[in-house]
This record gives C-alpha cells, sequence and structure tokens, in this order.
C-alpha cells in the first residue's frame, strides 16, 4: 500500500531529483574510471561495462518515472459526482414532528438545481429531518467509500446518523447504519441522513445571524435557513484516501414567531 503523497507537487520533485540522478549517474559512467586512457587494453575493457552501465540507468529511470507516474495518477483519481448535472438518482428531504405528523411546506425555483428547492416550515418542539441522497461513482474503477460524515450546519443538530436506503414508508427509509462499503464504477448507492433539532423562533435566528453564527434570510414575519447542501463522503482508492462533498438536495427551513 503506497504511503500518501502531500499531493502532486512532490511527486514532480521526486520525479525530477530521480532524472537529475539519473543524468549524473550517467555523465558519471561515460567519463570512465581514475586515469586509465594510455592503457588501450584496459579501455576496451571499459567500454562494454559503461555501456551496459548506462544501459541499466537508462532502465532504472525509466521504471521509477512510470511508477511515480502511476502512483499521481492514483493518488488524484476523483471518481465521486460533485454535482447535480451528473448523478443519475434522486433527492428529497422530509420534515415531521416528535409525532410523526409531516410538516407544510412549499417549493421554489433553485438556480443552479435541476428541480425545485423544498421549503419547510419548523414544527413545534423538537422535529425530525431526513434527507435522501446518492453516492455516485461516474469512473470505471470501483472505490472503497469508508466513511460519510457530518457537514457543518451552523446550528445545532442531535442524533445525526447515516444510513443505508431501505424503502418502508414516506419519512421512514432508513436502514441499516452505514458501513464501509466498494462501490463499484459507474453505480450508485442510496443513503439517508437523519437528525433532529427544536423549533427556532425568528427572533433567535435573527439574532445569531446578526452575530454571524448562522447564515439565513429574513423575510418580516418568519426567517429562512438553509438545510445541508452537501454531504462529506471520505473514500480511498489503492490506499489513498480523500474526502469531497457530493451534493444534496436544497431544502430551507422557516423559523416561526413563536414554537
Amino acid at each position: 500500500m503506497f504511503a500518501t503523497l502531500d499531493g502532486l507537487d512532490s511527486i514532480g520533485l521526486v520525479v525530477a531529483v530521480l532524472a537529475i540522478g539519473g543524468v549524473a549517474i550517467w555523465n558519471r559512467s561515460a567519463s570512465g574510471g581514475i586515469g586509465t586512457d594510455d592503457v588501450r587494453d584496459a579501455e576496451q575493457t571499459r567500454r562494454p561495462r559503461n555501456v551496459a552501465r548506462r544501459l541499466a540507468v537508462t532502465i532504472l529511470v525509466i521504471v521509477v518515472v512510470v511508477f511515480v507516474t502511476g502512483v499521481a495518477v492514483v493518488h488524484s483519481y476523483n471518481p465521486l459526482a460533485r454535482s447535480f448535472w451528473t448523478v443519475k438518482g434522486e433527492f428529497s428531504s422530509y420534515v415531521a414532528s416528535a409525532d410523526g405528523t409531516e410538516a407544510r411546506s412549499t417549493s421554489a425555483n433553485s438556480p443552479g438545481f435541476p428541480g425545485t428547492t423544498q421549503i419547510w416550515r419548523e414544527p413545534s418542539g423538537t422535529f425530525s429531518v431526513q434527507v435522501e441522497t446518492e453516492i455516485d461513482n461516474i469512473g470505471a474503477h470501483a472505490v472503497r467509500i469508508d466513511r460519510v460524515g457530518e457537514p457543518d450546519f451552523g446550528y445545532k443538530v442531535r442524533d445525526y446518523r447515516v444510513s443505508f436506503f431501505h424503502y418502508r414508508t414516506l419519512g421512514a427509509e432508513a436502514g441499516a447504519g452505514i458501513h464501509p462499503f466498494t462501490l463499484a464504477g459507474h453505480s450508485e448507492r442510496m443513503v439517508v441522513v437523519r437528525y433532529s433539532q427544536t423549533c427556532d423562533t425568528s427572533a433567535s435566528a435573527e439574532a445569531r445571524m446578526s452575530a454571524g453564527t448562522m447564515s439565513g434570510t429574513s423575510t418580516g414575519s418568519s426567517t429562512m435557513i438553509p438545510g445541508m447542501t452537501s454531504l462529506p463522503v471520505t473514500y480511498s482508492f489503492f490506499g489513498f484516501a480523500h474526502t469531497d462533498d457530493i451534493p444534496v438536495m436544497p431544502f430551507a427551513l422557516v423559523t416561526p414567531q413563536v414554537c
């Protein structure tokens, strides 16, 4: 398993150093030994050795360059879809009160997204949020999905959990908890994110927006808070691990004046 490099700049530096070292060895082999040019027999004996030495150095440099180039290609391999325009599957969001009642919602156009943004009105008390999205491997080679993390919401959430999709009833599609798995090339896997949060009043939300601790849009009688827009996914390919953000269907929460 390869050791992780700090980036392609480091790999390029290694290639340059090896190439320079190879040229130096080549030149040294071509310059001969320790002053035996006056001895003809010794020179004739040395020439085949120098040719063999040059050939060995050339082969070594080629092998090292090919190896390091291959490492660079593997290190930079990133096949996860990072745009809605390259994702094949479906997205959805769902908000429900503590007793399971679906919250009221409307939809609006969302620039940059091939669909609409769902806008949910926060229920009173503690409520649950469910988001469904897909991890799409648009590359030709399989990768290992090591972890699906928690995004930076900008506000407090509880009981954050990621599961594999398993359809039962609307709002209850979460199946077994997610664990590392292999995602084949040109395939996808649907996941479900669930968490809970507490109703927030418009006044409280606006105070945190003014303090710069939360983003949102004030509409006068209420405040619109954006939901998660991406999901951090850690994947690995031939031992190199990367974390990238996959897209999540845009949705927003509208805070009431009174919870």
